[in-house]
């Protein structure tokens, strides 16, 4: 996790956003991947959360 959030932070900085910026940015990525890393681990069932969403658009 480390190496994602350290070339997010490089990144942020290579495009020209001051440290303290790309640090908060580093620190955003990072937490949505755990975010998301955790809504998408499968339940104690074995099913995908994602499966109980009900997906609104065009039938």
């Amino acid at each position: 996790m480390e190496l994602l959030r350290r070339v997010a932070y490089d990144r942020a900085v290579a495009l020209g956003l001051a440290p303290d910026q790309a640090r908060l940015l580093a620190d955003a990525v990072l937490g949505g991947v755990i975010v998301g890393w955790d809504v998408g681990a499968p339940r104690d069932d074995g099913q995908s959360p994602s499966s109980d969403r009900r997906e609104d658009g065009p039938s």
